[in-house]
């Protein structure tokens, strides 16, 4: 079995029951091609578990091709209305990355409707306490946001937060020390290839409101053009990613909209 697997990124999704929030189109996958991934998830017998499940030892503890971790950003409020039922349709499970100073703010998870998926099996993790760029925060302020986010999301989870993702998918040597003393065993990036058990930095792909089905399924098969195509775009965006984050003051711990942030991951 191939030792690495794949770790794939959602954010919104739309349909006819939600209204649209004020959110990077880009990350927004319509319902029907949600379902469509879904059901293309199952024709290649793959089995969705959970990232600490994979993470833990790299294969699936069923018969299937290999594992696959779904994770979700942002705590958005689609994640609940249309994506959890049709998880629960599939029998399937995901990983919900969240920053708890956003619950139960309009278009955002509230606490009930998070204690409900985790009932049917969800996971939730840390996305920090806001979403602002990890990197550029002084070192006191950097733990706080990892630690006060931890510890809340786990007084009202009852359970341990094992997993960050860096907002904006930044990250670097600090916030994953940082990140490793305050409890937390990885550190999500947003290198587009497939990850490996124990990372102490965790590989996931995004899917993007573009994405076709016939990279999608590339993807699930850990075919190499697709990532060579996401790393080439990567590096061209680097630079200029960098100083449009340079222009806002996260330093401060004020939060900027993705929306105004178009090359996310």
């Amino acid at each position: 079995m191939n030792p690495r697997f794949p770790v794939l990124i959602y954010h919104g999704i739309i349909g006819g029951r939600v209204s649209p929030v004020k959110y990077s189109c880009k990350y927004v996958i319509s319902e029907q091609k949600f379902v469509e991934q879904l059901d293309e998830i199952r024709n290649q017998n793959l089995a969705v578990v959970s990232l600490k499940a994979a993470w833990s030892n790299g294969k699936s503890t069923v018969q299937a091709r290999g594992p696959l971790v779904l994770t979700f950003d942002d705590g958005l409020a689609s994640n609940y209305e249309i994506a959890f039922p049709l998880l629960l349709r599939q029998g399937m499970e995901a990983d919900f990355f969240i920053n708890p100073a956003a619950i139960g703010k309009t278009g955002y998870l509230s606490w009930q409707e998070i204690a409900s998926m985790q009932r049917f099996g969800m996971s939730f993790h840390s996305h920090s306490q806001e979403h602002i760029d990890l990197t550029r925060l002084p070192l006191e302020l950097l733990t706080e946001h990892l630690r006060v986010s931890k510890r809340s999301l786990e007084d009202r989870l009852g359970c341990s937060v094992d997993f960050l993702a860096a907002p904006y998918g930044l990250l670097n040597g600090r916030v994953v020390d940082v990140a490793a003393q305050e409890g937390y065993l990885a550190v999500c990036n947003s290198v587009s290839e497939p990850t490996m058990a124990r990372a102490r930095s965790i590989n996931r792909i995004a899917v993007y409101r573009h994405t076709p089905m016939p990279i999608f399924r590339q993807i699930l098969r850990q075919r190499p053009f697709p990532f060579s195509v996401r790393k080439v775009r990567s590096a061209l965006l680097y630079l200029p990613k960098q100083l449009l984050l340079r222009c806002q003051p996260s330093w401060l711990g004020v939060t900027v909209s993705e929306s105004h942030i178009e090359f996310h991951h």
